[in-house]
């Protein structure tokens, strides 16, 4: 087996983002642009992103860090647990969303599906999120990030998605002043 190579543009990304980019959105571009078709990132393809960024000296503190990170805010858990917690979804996979996530939510699935699977998750879990303010629903960044990675939307089309449901009142964003505020489905 080869090493896997990084993608250009989530190398560009990153470069573009600096030091300012997160470790979580570093393994979302890595999931969003250069999955294959199992769930999450193998260690592999990190180790090789983390390689090619740190032989351009983008890392602050060392490259190290990025998977120290990692594997300590990983949990084995199946549903959603909280916010800044990667998900172990195979043997040497991880993701940004949890097991049941990547299990039950497809290409063949519209944004309705997402929101019911992943607010039952969010909903019932101790720690839920503090992503889009307060409130019921699902994080709108958050479920159009599941989308692009899990259904392969492109981020533009899930949004135009999203406003379609709302003007025809099958999703609904709470009354939260959060600019990105929380999706429920209609009651």
């Amino acid at each position: 087996m080869t090493d896997p190579e990084p993608n250009d543009y989530v190398i560009e990304q990153a470069e573009r983002e600096g030091e300012s980019m997160l470790v979580g959105d570093l393994l979302l571009y890595i999931e969003r642009y250069d999955g294959d078709e199992r769930p999450g990132v193998s260690d592999a393809q990190l180790d090789a992103y983390v390689e090619a960024l740190a032989e351009k000296n983008f890392f602050a503190r060392g490259p190290s860090n990025v998977r120290e990170q990692i594997e300590r805010r990983t949990d084995d858990s199946e549903t959603w647990v909280e916010e800044d917690t990667f998900y172990r979804v195979g043997t040497d996979r991880v993701s940004n969303f949890p097991k049941r996530w990547h299990e039950q939510l497809g290409p063949d699935d519209d944004l309705r599906a997402f929101v019911r699977v992943m607010a039952e998750d969010i909903e019932t879990s101790p720690h839920g999120t503090d992503r889009g303010g307060q409130g019921r629903g699902v994080p709108e960044q958050l479920l159009l990030d599941a989308a692009t990675v899990l259904a392969d939307y492109d981020r533009g089309d899930a949004k135009t998605e999203l406003e379609e449901l709302r003007d025809r009142d099958e999703l609904v964003m709470d009354a939260d002043m959060n600019r990105e505020g929380r999706v429920q489905l209609q009651e």
